[in-house]
C-alpha cells in the first residue's frame, strides 16, 4: 500500500558548489534487455547493473511519467524537473504540487545558459523544424540531464532516470528505441519501467487509480516544456 504523505516541498534549483560539466567522449548507445518485460523485469535488471543506485523519475507532467511516479513511489528517492525556460508554469506547478502530495523530493534544473541558445536560433532562423529537433533538445535537455547526473549529490550512487518513453508510443519511439535500459556514454542510465504497454495500458492504470496530468494538456496536447 502507498501512503500519501503531506510534507512540506522538498525542491532543489541549484547544482552543488563549483560543479562543471565535463562531457564524456561520445559513444553508441548500450542496450540492456530487461528479465522480463514488465517494469517488475526492468528494475530487477537495473538494480543488477547497478546494485547501489539511486532511481530518479524524470517527470514532465504527462500522463506517461505520471504513471511510472505513481507506480514505483516505494523506491525512487528523487523527482527530477528540466525548466527549459520555453515552456509554461502551469507545467511546473503542477509537477511541483505532485511531488508535494506524496513527499517526494524534487530536483529543478535549467538549461545554460539557460534558453539564450534557443531565443536565438528562433530569432536568426525562425522556429526550429523537426529537422532541427535533436539539436535543440541536446541544448535544452541532453546536457542539462548529464549535468545533473554528474552532479557530486549523487557521490556514492548511480543515478537512474526513470523514464515515460514506451516503444509503441508514436512510430519515432519505435524505431529509436529499441530496450528499455539505455545508458549513454555510461554517464546517463535511463530505465523506462513501462517501455512495453500499450495506450489502452497506460490509460487503465491511469483512470483506475484516479491520476491527472497538468493542465496544459487539456487545451495543447502537450507539456509545451519543449514545443515539439
Amino acid at each position: 500500500m502507498i501512503q500519501t504523505k503531506l510534507a512540506e516541498l522538498m525542491v532543489t534549483t541549484n547544482y552543488s558548489k563549483n560543479h562543471k560539466l565535463r562531457e564524456p567522449k561520445k559513444k553508441w548507445l548500450q542496450y540492456q534487455e530487461p528479465k522480463t518485460l514488465d517494469t517488475k523485469g526492468i528494475i530487477e535488471k537495473i538494480d543488477e547493473l547497478y546494485p547501489k543506485n539511486r532511481k530518479i523519475v524524470a517527470l514532465s507532467g504527462g500522463k506517461d511519467s505520471g504513471v511510472v511516479f505513481h507506480k514505483n513511489l516505494d523506491i525512487i528517492e528523487r523527482a527530477f524537473f528540466i525548466k527549459t525556460n520555453v515552456g509554461v508554469q502551469a507545467t511546473e506547478d503542477f509537477v511541483k504540487d505532485q511531488c508535494k502530495k506524496y513527499g517526494i523530493p524534487l530536483d529543478i534544473r535549467e538549461p545554460a545558459p539557460h534558453a539564450f541558445v534557443y531565443v536565438a536560433i528562433c530569432l536568426e532562423a525562425g522556429f526550429p523544424s523537426a529537422g532541427l529537433h535533436d539539436m535543440i533538445m541536446s541544448f535544452l535537455k541532453y546536457k542539462t540531464m548529464l549535468k545533473y547526473v554528474t552532479d557530486p549529490q549523487h557521490k556514492g550512487k548511480k543515478p537512474i532516470l526513470l523514464s515515460g518513453v514506451r516503444k509503441y508510443e508514436s512510430t519515432r519511439r519505435k524505431f529509436n528505441y529499441n530496450q528499455p535500459i539505455n545508458i549513454d556514454s555510461d554517464r546517463i542510465v535511463f530505465a523506462c519501467p513501462i517501455f512495453y504497454e500499450t495506450d489502452e495500458d497506460v490509460y487503465r492504470y491511469y483512470i483506475e487509480n484516479g491520476l491527472n496530468r497538468s493542465s496544459v494538456y487539456g487545451w495543447a496536447g502537450t507539456s509545451l516544456e519543449c514545443g515539439c
